[in-house]
């Protein structure tokens, strides 16, 4: 069973994988970016939504399958590891196969690019069982250890291929090698073999319970490529490229720093399957702080994007403002939507999981449909409306299963629109004839002043309590 102390080493290990990781990558990306054209990660783009869809089958939600499990064996792990290399050969025969057919699709010759990223498959289809045993028992030092040098090895190496001119090939190969250097380190410090045993008994029960996820998984990726599929069959590469360089500096940071405090909440929470006030309750804090860390972070970034993103990216990448600011908004959103389908995992309601995830995604594709006519900018507004749209939603089904008041679960959305004032606001004192520093100047103490208000709001007791503790000590 997890304990308190177990899931504070957890978080605080999880972070530093996760930040390391997204630190470095973001230096590279960076780097890389000033190398490479919008054009040529618009090619990444078409192959990353390849990508993204055919790695869902590789878990088909056995590593959530194991963690829920209490009485889980060896027999099920080894069984679990076989389904998931068994899968991943098999998708990547299907994607060698149909590699020319998906290069037709989009009328651009990446057959070639297709097979070869699709080698990281079957890398990451070894992975999956190695990180969710290290999950199970929450030792994300390890994992953050491997991670870190498997990203600066893989990073150093695409960099080199980038300023030797290789182009696209220096992201397929830097994506490859990536996933090599993952399972490697895995491999040889996990120092886990599965057994030579397979049990169907065992498949069906993981099975079972991972079904449901994995066809809510499926749901999910086609749900989140849909835009990219939109753009790279009827908009030009260029504004695919645009789209996939602002949905990683916006929407893929978050998936990371809600994957530090999912993975290590869900194992435990699940000792809460059947205190449902402790579950609540703990969905609370964690909205809660959500809004402190992002809060703040969007909204200076989204005031100062148009000066940042030429700055760092360089000139090409300026029609990139525009669609960073929705998307950066939307990101708000997301970790609240994943906890949210967390908590049916946790009480073991994948029934409901998924037809919320079905409903959701309906919905979520009605609205990209529409809005795709308005191009680039349209589709990035649709995916803001998407995103309220699905948090009313869970949140509506998590406090029907949990027995609790809807209003009360979304009335941390107060904060979102008081932040909106705070941005309105803070533009109107930037678009003034005042000096350009010191109008930096007073909207930092505004938003200063205005978060430390909601601070105060959300956690006033806590940070009273911790000031006299302080204090106490400092006279003593």
């Amino acid at each position: 069973m997890v304990n308190n102390d177990q899931l504070y080493k957890g978080l605080i290990w999880s972070a530093i994988d996760k930040f390391s990781i997204i630190g470095i990558q973001i230096v590279f990306e960076i780097l890389m970016a000033r190398i490479l054209s919008p054009k040529e990660y618009g090619l990444m783009g078409m192959l990353l939504v390849v990508m993204s869809f055919t790695q869902v089958f590789i878990d088909s939600g056995f590593g959530s399958a194991l963690i829920f499990k209490k009485d889980r064996t060896e027999t099920d792990f080894s069984t679990a590891f076989y389904t998931s290399v068994f899968l991943g050969v098999i998708i990547y025969g299907l994607l060698f196969t149909l590699a020319p057919y998906i290069s037709e699709f989009y009328k651009q010759n990446i057959t070639l690019l297709i097979r070869a990223v699709g080698i990281s498959i079957i890398l990451n289809s070894i992975s999956v069982i190695y990180r969710t045993r290290l999950t199970i028992i929450i030792d994300f030092k390890s994992q953050a250890k491997f991670s870190f040098f498997a990203v600066l090895l893989s990073g150093v190496i695409g960099l080199v291929l980038a300023y030797m001119g290789y182009g696209i090939w220096a992201l397929i190969f830097q994506n490859i090698l990536l996933a090599f250097f993952n399972m490697l380190f895995l491999f040889i410090n996990l120092k886990w073999l599965p057994n030579l045993e397979f049990s169907k008994k065992s498949f069906l029960e993981l099975f079972n319970y991972g079904s449901k996820l994995l066809y809510a998984s499926i749901i999910n990726s086609i749900y989140i490529n849909f835009n990219s599929i939109l753009l790279g069959k009827f908009y030009s590469t260029k504004s695919l490229g645009i789209y996939t360089k602002s949905f990683q500096f916006t929407i893929f940071p978050v998936t990371i720093f809600t994957g530090i405090l999912q993975r290590v909440f869900f194992p435990y929470l699940v000792k809460f399957q059947d205190n449902y006030d402790g579950l609540y309750s703990h969905l609370n804090k964690y909205n809660k702080v959500i809004f402190i860390i992002l809060l703040p972070i969007i909204t200076l970034a989204v005031l100062f994007s148009n000066v940042l993103i030429p700055f760092v990216l360089s000139d090409q990448w300026s029609e990139m403002t525009k669609p960073f600011n929705i998307l950066l908004i939307a990101t708000l959103f997301y970790p609240l939507i994943v906890m949210n389908m967390n908590i049916f995992q946790v009480i073991g309601k994948t029934s409901r999981f998924l037809f919320v995830e079905i409903l959701t995604k309906i919905t979520g594709l009605a609205i990209t449909l529409y809005c795709y006519r308005y191009g680039l900018v349209g589709i990035c507004i649709g995916i803001l409306t998407q995103f309220i749209i699905q948090y009313l939603i869970t949140s509506y089904f998590v406090a029907n299963s949990l027995k609790k008041s809807f209003y009360k679960t979304i009335n941390i959305f107060l904060y979102f629109l008081l932040s909106v004032v705070i941005y309105l606001i803070s533009n109107y004192i930037l678009s003034t004839s005042e000096a350009f520093f010191l109008k930096v100047a007073i909207v930092f103490l505004f938003i200063a002043v205005s978060y430390g208000i909601i601070y105060q709001r959300l956690y006033g007791r806590q940070i009273l309590n911790a000031y006299l503790m302080v204090k106490k000590k400092y006279k003593k």
